[in-house]
């Protein structure tokens, strides 16, 4: 029923199985179509929308991320940013499920799956 869940595809490739069905639009692997390869220098793979990003639209403030997909690029403001609270939603269910294992207990959010470029980098907020 999800769309990139599960319960949204066939058992796997081959006769008689199921192609995907995406019923939200979403898709598993969405992020590796927004990753810029290691080979530019910055490292691991970024999500190229992390350099357009300035620090002062984030830093210490609320974030809804309205249509989060598996959470990476949320978990990345959240943690790059340093944000006050993040709340990441979405349609799919299992995608939801997906991006809750991001979390940890302490109620913040693991590292970043994917470095942000040097000039998406925080700077130090003011005293």
């Amino acid at each position: 029923m999800g769309g990139g869940g599960a319960a949204g595809r066939g058992a796997g490739r081959g006769p008689g199985r199921r192609k995907a069905a995406f019923v939200y639009g979403n898709y598993d692997n969405y992020y590796s179509y927004r990753l810029v390869p290691a080979s530019l220098g910055h490292g691991s793979p970024v999500d190229a929308r992390l350099g357009s990003f300035r620090a002062e639209w984030f830093r210490g403030r609320d974030v809804c991320d309205i249509g989060c997909n598996a959470g990476l690029l949320t978990a990345s403001v959240a943690r790059i940013y340093a944000v006050r609270s993040m709340t990441g939603l979405d349609i799919d269910a299992a995608l939801v499920r997906r991006a809750r294992t991001l979390l940890v207990p302490d109620g913040g959010v693991a590292p970043p799956p994917v470095a942000p470029p040097p000039a998406a980098a925080p700077t130090a907020a003011p005293a």
